[in-house]
């Protein structure tokens, strides 16, 4: 079990801290073994929208229903980080870009499921962008993260 200062309070995901701190595992490793590691920044659409609108309880209701979607969608060795607010981050370990592509497709099709299925007044949509850590270009999580909002920026996904 995590220690609790590296858990988000709301979703029980990894927080920034939490990420930081095996961000740093993630890459030694895939460093060590030559294998891929790629990251996805996803932002849950809509969040302050729906705050404003329906109210705080909702717009948790949502957050906990993508948190959960996620978690169902993704291997255990998947990293699900809440960033704070609406943002997210997910780090597939020995997964190229194109394998984070594919993860993504999966994670689409839930979401269209869950939209289909629940009974809310609202959906949930989300727009992501994904790159695969190359240690020579990226010397930090925050260069990864500048990448993937690139990528993100220049491709919008929504439901």
């Amino acid at each position: 079990m995590l220690d609790p200062t590296m858990t988000d309070e709301l979703t029980g995901l990894l927080n920034r801290q939490g990420l930081m701190f095996l961000w740093q595992y993630a890459t030694s490793s895939a460093n060590r073994r030559a294998e891929p590691l790629s990251l996805v920044l996803l932002h849950l659409n809509g969040v302050r929208q729906l705050h404003d609108s329906l109210g705080h309880e909702q717009a948790d209701r949502a957050l906990l229903a993508f948190s959960e979607l996620m978690r169902s969608s993704f291997r255990e060795t998947d990293l699900i980080a809440r960033q704070g607010g609406a943002e997210f981050v997910l780090l597939f370990n020995g997964t190229n870009e194109e394998g984070a592509f594919i993860a993504m497709q999966h994670l689409l099709g839930k979401v269209a499921d869950f939209n289909q299925r629940a009974d809310n007044r609202w959906t949930l949509s989300f727009s992501w962008g994904s790159v695969e850590y190359d240690p020579q270009r990226h010397l930090s999580l925050e260069d990864v993260i500048a990448a993937a909002e690139r990528a993100k920026s220049s491709r919008e996904e929504k439901l």
